[in-house]
This record gives C-alpha cells, structure tokens and sequence, in this order.
C-alpha cells in the first residue's frame, strides 16, 4: 500500500464509529476529519485499503487478535491512555453467572482479583453517569501497592485522577463524576 507523507498541515480524513475516539482524535489532529465508519475489522481494513479514508481508527486488540501486522502491508500509529483515553473496561474479558450457580465457584477460582478491583471502579463510573455507547466517556483504573488511580472523562480536554485506597473504589468514583 502506498504510504502519503504527512505533515501537521495535511487534511485527512478518519474513519471512526466511536465518539470517544473521535473527540481524543480531533484533539491531537486539529487537521483531522472524521467520517463514520462500520463493519468488522476486515471490513474496516478493507474500506481503508480502497481509499474511503485516509486512515481509520480502531483497537488494537482486534490486530492483534487476528494477527494483522506490519508486515501486511499496513502502518499502525498506537495511542497510549494519556492521548485516547480507553472505554471503561475495555480488555477485560468477564463472564457473569447466577451468584448460586456451581459455576460461581469455577469464576471465582479463575478471577483476577486486581483486575476485578479495577473494572469494579471503571464500572461506577459509568453507573453514576448512566453512560452508555453514545456518550464519549473514558475510563482507566490502574491498581498498585494497595491503591487504585482513577482516570475519567466525558472531554479529552479535561481528564480528572485521584488515587484512594481499594477499599474506597466507589466514594472515588463518585467524587470523580462529581468534577467532571
């Protein structure tokens, strides 16, 4: 695939289907134009490779996943959670079961008890928000040392931390949601 020069004063156009990743885009590419886009990975990659956009923007998991690399043909431009703050809970795989299921048993033995820490504060943030796939919100929760920072957003412009100890996850969500 031919590769475009690009230079901060090019105008491009993104395909995107999220408005989270949009709003962090537009942020970082002042030059960017957006146009939204659906269907599967291979769809997207498809609709890129024909010219329907200059780039498009979507997870990494989903490359990695179907091992689509480099070596394809593609370039890839990865984003950390400083410049596009992640959905809540995004990576985390889970599986739900009746509380007195047997299976109950099985979950809780396979459980990761940092990260469930985490999704647990991810998850108030988008319960006190009653957000849902329409609003732009962004959530990172990181756990170490006992304690868990908390990132949130409904604007890229304006990310609000604040750290607590783990015991304290939900009184952190809400004073997150209260600033934001």
């Amino acid at each position: 695939m031919p590769q475009t020069e690009y230079n901060s004063q090019t105008a491009f156009t993104v395909g995107t289907g999220s408005l989270r990743r949009l709003m962090n885009f537009a942020r970082l590419y002042k030059n960017a134009s957006f146009a939204d886009i659906r269907g599967n990975v291979d769809t997207r990659l498809n609709k890129l490779a024909c010219g329907e956009y200059d780039g498009i923007i979507v997870a990494a998991a989903g490359l990695e996943r179907l091992g689509i690399t480099e070596a394809d043909g593609w370039k890839f431009r990865f984003f950390d959670s400083d410049e596009s703050m992640p959905a809540p809970c995004q990576g985390i795989i889970a599986l739900e079961c009746k509380s007195k299921s047997y299976v109950s048993e099985i979950v809780q033995s396979v459980t990761h008890k940092e990260t469930q820490i985490c999704f647990e504060a991810e998850r108030e943030i988008v319960t006190l928000l009653n957000g849902d796939c329409s609003v732009p919100l962004g959530a990172l929760a990181i756990h170490k040392d006992g304690k868990v920072t908390l990132k949130a957003s409904v604007d890229p412009n304006r990310v609000i931390s604040k750290a607590s100890d783990i015991s304290q996850i939900k009184q952190l969500a809400k004073e997150l949601v209260s600033q934001l």
